[in-house]
């Protein structure tokens, strides 16, 4: 009956120091996620939007490099920063057979992005963002 009692105590201990111990290594986690996050250069979203609102980075535009698709298609972006919207257009080239002989074809599609959708394409591609303004990034 003791032996049981003292197991059962141990085991009631084992646990509130399992927990303790979960809760301070989750703190750590916690600063740890912010330090990782602080020296990765988290890109601060917000700022960004205003900056990007103010005009700050009307003027930048890019002719990303092409890269290949599914099949024979090639693909490239271009985008162009302008009024606070970024401008993506998205070329895809490429050439397909009409039954006689292979016809080359290009066709372009334009997007607009603004608010947060612009910010998640600055996010995806920083580089010339960034030169403009590397406090933000």
């Amino acid at each position: 009956m003791m032996k049981n009692k003292y197991v059962k105590n141990m085991n009631m201990n084992f646990e509130q120091e399992s927990i303790q111990y979960k809760q301070k290594i989750g703190v750590h986690i916690i600063i740890l996620d912010a330090l990782v996050a602080e020296r990765n250069g988290q890109m601060k979203r917000e700022e960004v939007l205003a900056a990007l609102k103010a005009g700050e980075f009307d003027g930048i535009s890019h002719t990303y490099q092409p890269y290949s698709g599914y099949g024979k298609n090639g693909h490239q972006i271009e985008m162009c920063v302008s009024f606070g919207t970024i401008e993506v257009t998205k070329i895809t080239t490429g050439k397909s057979f009409n039954g006689k002989e292979n016809e080359r074809f290009e066709d372009r599609t334009t997007e607009v992005l603004s608010d947060y959708k612009a910010v998640d394409f600055i996010e995806a591609r920083p580089y010339y963002f960034k030169q403009r303004r590397p406090d933000l990034f």
